[in-house]
């Protein structure tokens, strides 16, 4: 909006002009910083790939920023490999990771890279199994030794099962114990009725138990094979030292092929599907509320898919923030959830609402799809979800940790282009995609799961018999119940 004009004396002019010429100066300064900072991420988007004759890829990316050095060992194989019988054998793999390999027992594994002033870690997910390494850049090739080596050579010793299935149990007991991890695992299950993507990552406690070192030993046979992993090294690095170490470290490894699992697709449902239960331990209703989308298999429909997620419920002025809690009052709190996977994934809608609200929040989250199906989105509420959806993504990538972890999901996922020309992709959606994708997709065939509190019934109060006090002659009484 324009300034109203006033006549001002020659000081007051000068004054004006130079604070105006200052003005300036911070809005090219702060130009100058975007646009830089704009193509460095552009420059650190980009990245080499190298892959070796037994199928082995190497993912190497060279940032001096500090010296430091991010590596990331990437395997397929999650839950959805797994069937009900070893459900969360890849949670446990993961955990044997780290107690010993044919050179390095579990203590000397758990303390290898904190010596040389690093850190580990392991996660899995439905998908893969991702290893950690960060370690100061000057012993990167001590990081990549470690990732290798266990990946090539564990031993998965009984009397090391012994010793992480516990940890592995208490694990699966905090996750049981959580009622939002409880209301999704839940949801998947009723999702993906015949897809393995219904199978929690942590399995169950009956299925941890039975899982025996034959099963492990089985499992990395098949799994743990050069042709089913991918290494990512980030940092103020020389890629040329880890092409060779890494060529080195995989002489005398058996060529294995990999032949990976094919599944079928799960169909989408022809109608709600609505499961009520009640727990003891909230103390509000949760609900959640989803939509079978598509997957990595459609990579052009992802793009659309996620503005559509950060316009629904990402951030504060997101359309069922702004209607069901800032304007309504029906919710703590509301988000909506998508993660691109190599098959149709969801797109999760998780509120935790107010007593007596679900309805109302169902009704609501309901009416708002129908109103983005309508088109019914301003501009700038598409701008915002964009522009909201890109700075998470960019800032996600700014550190040599996140950088590596975001092209190694990619990379694992087949595709990690995907990843330089995401943001580029992102700027072009329209809101008829958007829309296209909300009648395709956000049908009347959801999935809705809603626990509710217990609630304490008040007893009746107790009834006595009188009888006569035997203490005193009348008057006094006894009595007790029924």
């Amino acid at each position: 909006m324009p300034q109203q004009i006033k006549q001002t004396s020659a000081g007051e002019k000068y004054a004006q002009n130079r604070s105006f010429r200052l003005k300036k100066y911070f809005v090219f300064l702060l130009l100058f910083l975007f646009l830089s900072f704009s193509k460095s991420f552009a420059s650190k988007l980009t990245f080499e790939i190298y892959h070796y004759p037994d199928g082995f890829t190497l993912i190497t990316k060279v940032v001096k920023d500090y010296p430091v050095a991010a590596c990331r060992l990437l395997v397929r194989d999650g839950s959805v490999n797994e069937n009900p019988k070893i459900n969360g054998i890849s949670h446990l793999s993961e955990h044997m990771f780290f107690r010993g390999t044919t050179t390095m027992n579990d203590l000397q594994m758990k303390s290898y890279i904190e010596n040389y002033g690093g850190q580990i870690n392991g996660e899995t997910y439905q998908d893969y199994t991702e290893f950690i390494a960060n370690i100061p850049s000057v012993y990167t090739s001590k990081a990549v030794w470690y990732l290798m080596d266990g990946f090539l050579h564990a031993t998965l010793l009984q009397s090391m099962l012994h010793l992480e299935r516990k940890p592995v149990l208490d694990e699966v007991s905090l996750d049981k114990a959580n009622p939002q991890r409880q209301l999704i695992e839940l949801f998947q299950k009723e999702m993906f009725t015949d897809f393995p993507y219904s199978m929690p990552v942590e399995g169950f406690p009956s299925t941890v138990k039975n899982i025996t070192r034959a099963d492990l030993l089985a499992w990395h046979k098949r799994f743990y094979v050069p042709a089913n992993a991918v290494l990512v090294v980030v940092g103020d690095i020389h890629p040329r030292a880890i092409r060779k170490q890494v060529a080195d470290l995989l002489k005398g490894v058996p060529d294995l092929p990999f032949k990976p699992p094919v599944f079928r697709p799960q169909t989408p449902h022809t109608a709600p599907v609505v499961v009520e239960e009640v727990k003891k331990n909230i103390g509000h209703p949760y609900l959640a509320l989803g939509y079978l989308v598509p997957g990595l298999n459609t990579p052009h429909q992802i793009y659309p898919t996620d503005v559509l997620t950060f316009l629904l419920g990402y951030g504060q002025f997101s359309l069922l923030n702004k209607e069901l809690k800032q304007k309504d009052h029906l919710v703590q709190s509301i988000s909506a959830n998508f993660l691109t996977q190599p098959y149709p994934g969801t797109l999760q809608i998780v509120a935790v609402c107010h007593h007596g609200d679900v309805e109302k929040c169902k009704n609501k989250i309901l009416g708002i799809i129908a109103r983005v199906k309508e088109g019914k989105v301003t501009p700038e509420e598409l701008r915002l979800a964009k522009r909201l959806l890109i700075g998470v993504y960019n800032l996600g990538n700014e550190s040599d940790s996140g950088f590596a972890s975001t092209i190694g999901f990619y990379a694992i996922m087949g595709n990690p282009e995907f990843a330089a020309t995401y943001a580029d992709h992102i700027k072009k959606v329209t809101l008829k995609q958007v829309q296209k994708i909300a009648d395709e997709y956000l049908k009347n065939n959801y999935v809705e799961v809603v626990f509710y509190p217990f609630k304490k019934t008040k007893k009746k109060p107790l009834k006595f018999k009188k009888k006569p006090n035997k203490n005193t002659k009348k008057g006094g009484k006894w009595g007790h119940p029924e």
